[in-house]
């Protein structure tokens, strides 16, 4: 038989192989696994080097700066807007359940057949905006420290899966568990100074059991809206961490890149931001430069100086 007339397919199917012993498929799977275990190529280690060369403070001015002129629209509104998301879905769900809780008709109207408009028009207005105000301006300064700073501003510090659960505990704890439990006492509070302020008798303040059963009692209209506001909070962060994410990997993938051109964006940090503000922005800017403008304040300080302070000065 010639090989012209041999069949490729026919001579492999037919072909015989030499044995593998199981000291060759050991040494194999060696290779693979030392091919696996070596850690993979760094990348943008001339940024980082630069970066860790200045201490905290220097280096959140220097990523704001940054971050501000970053010449890609939609990855520095991703960093910028995404940074205040979740304190102002916590701020939402805390006004709501702070409403529907404790400003209810069981506490101040004694009337729970009221809607939520109604409950909204008449209650107090110094005990919700004390609560929804504490927990927007204290989530905003955990989202801050404990997710923004070190997630963008530290290469490997905080992965994604720690940043998610850092941003849903946040946002159920501040949103949701705060005001369930901090708000009853608040306004219980509000409520027996007010009665004491129209002169009718003075109720006993109770044992801390009656306060914990006030709270239990308080929170029972909610109940059924918890699933529905842990939803709008777990959505919120997971909005937060998605567009946080997006933007944070392009960003460090660029950077590296042409380190010149990432200087240049931080020393003229200014004048590409002005550049990228509308007609009203930049009519805000000037007149912020101009309030706090050195000859601006040093005409009120020379004024302050030279009035006397009583007439023992004259």
């Amino acid at each position: 038989m010639s090989w012209k007339n041999t069949d490729p397919l026919e001579l492999w199917k037919t072909s015989t192989t030499l044995p593998i012993t199981q000291n060759q498929i050991k040494g194999n799977d060696e290779i693979e696994g030392s091919h696996q275990q070596q850690p993979p190529a760094p990348v943008r280690i001339r940024f980082w080097m630069s970066t860790k060369q200045i201490d905290s403070k220097q280096r959140v001015d220097y990523f704001w700066k940054l971050i501000l002129a970053w010449p890609d629209d939609w990855e520095r509104r991703a960093i910028i807007w995404s940074k205040t998301g979740i304190s102002i879905t916590n701020t939402l769900t805390a006004f709501y359940i702070g409403i529907q809780i404790k400003f209810t008709a069981d506490v101040f109207l004694l009337d729970p057949k009221l809607n939520f408009f109604q409950i909204l028009r008449r209650i107090p207005a110094k005990s919700p905006f004390l609560v929804f105000a504490l927990v927007g301006f204290v989530s905003q300064m955990l989202t801050m420290t404990f997710i923004f700073y070190p997630y963008l501003m530290f290469e490997g510090q905080l992965s994604t899966l720690n940043l998610t659960g850092r941003a849903v505990s946040l946002s159920l704890g501040m949103g949701m568990l705060v005001p369930l439990f901090s708000i009853p006492p608040i306004a219980n509070s509000a409520f027996l100074k007010h009665r004491e302020k129209l002169g009718m008798r003075k109720l006993p303040t109770g044992s801390v059991f009656d306060l914990i059963a006030q709270t239990f009692e308080c929170t029972r209209s909610v109940w059924r809206k918890l699933p529905v506001i842990a939803g709008i909070n777990v959505a919120g962060a997971g909005v937060v961490v998605c567009s946080m994410a997006w933007a944070r990997n392009r960003i460090h993938s660029k950077v590296d890149i042409d380190p010149e051109l990432i200087n240049e964006l931080v020393i003229n940090s200014e004048y590409y931001q002005n550049q990228k503000r509308g007609i009203i922005g930049r009519k805000l800017y000037s007149i912020g430069n101009w309030l706090t403008n050195p000859k601006f304040l040093n005409f009120f300080e020379k004024k302050r100086i030279s009035a006397p302070d009583s007439h023992h000065d004259i």
